[in-house]
């Protein structure tokens, strides 16, 4: 697993890290493409330029070095210059990237905006699935993953070859949860013909779910809860969450609020 770790230095960006370390331990082979981005002014001087990559080298130094105390894993590190989004997307030109890895902030507004302004522009390049690690969340072992989509209306902009490469990529169980005040006990015809449909889809084995409640966000934070998912799966686009959501506005919802990292796939994927 190639992971594209963009970091700013901060305790968020160590969260992150300290959760790719995990990743690297758990799968074999895995790598780390540490990557920290400054941003220049245009009337900077040459001496105050020259002054600010270097002491960035220094403290980038330091952060790879307290990720080698964690564990001996295989690292590589480098700056870009420029606006964030855009250096993401030159380290993805330059490296065979599986995943992008980013961590939210805490605190308010200065956690929403991070969302959106960072983790969401990395998910808008539409090049990678990014995996989203909200304040406070420790690293387990990946076992479990889960994806809410409403079956009747997911065909439409499922990238069923992306979410089943993530499967794999994660080597774990796949939770396929559905949402619908007006599930009852047993499946109607047409609700076991559109499981059948995204099952055949998917190519991969999946558990499905169904949830008679009305409120989404309650339905996946009990699902998360009661079945020890480790990491839930949000698939935006710009129709909305597989028919259930918002499509940016959910996503950085739940990267804040969730207790388990979220990994974004981008629809148009695969």
């Amino acid at each position: 697993m190639n992971i594209l770790l963009p970091v700013d230095l901060s305790e968020a960006s160590m969260n992150a890290a300290q959760y790719a370390v995990g990743l690297c331990q758990q799968y074999a082979g895995s790598k780390i493409y540490l990557m920290h981005c400054v941003e220049i002014e245009e009337d900077a001087g040459s001496d105050a330029v020259a002054k600010l990559m270097a002491d960035n080298k220094l403290l980038l130094q330091d952060f790879q070095n307290i990720l080698f105390s964690l564990a001996p894993v295989s690292l590589e590190s480098e700056i870009q210059v420029g606006a964030f989004a855009d250096a993401v997307a030159i380290s993805l030109d330059n490296h065979d990237i599986d995943l992008v890895l980013i961590g939210v902030n805490d605190g308010g507004a200065v956690k929403r905006n991070y969302v959106e302004s960072h983790a969401m522009a990395v998910v808008e390049l539409e090049r990678c699935p990014v995996l989203i690690i909200p304040p406070n969340v420790d690293f387990a072992p990946v076992k479990q993953l889960a994806v809410a989509m409403k079956l009747e209306t997911a065909e439409k902009h499922l990238p069923a070859s992306v979410l089943s490469a993530a499967v794999k990529l994660f080597e774990a169980t796949l939770h396929v949860v559905s949402v619908d005040p007006d599930y009852y006990i047993s499946l109607t015809e047409r609700q076991q013909a559109d499981k059948e449909k995204i099952a055949a889809l998917l190519g991969v084995p999946a558990e499905f779910s169904f949830l008679r409640l009305y409120d989404v966000d309650e339905a996946l934070e009990l699902f998360v809860k009661d079945r020890n998912i480790d990491i839930l799966v949000t698939i935006p686009h710009a129709g909305g969450l597989m028919g259930l959501t918002p499509s940016r506005s959910h996503t950085a919802k739940l990267s804040y609020d969730s207790k388990v990292p979220v990994l974004a796939i981008p629809s148009n994927l695969g």
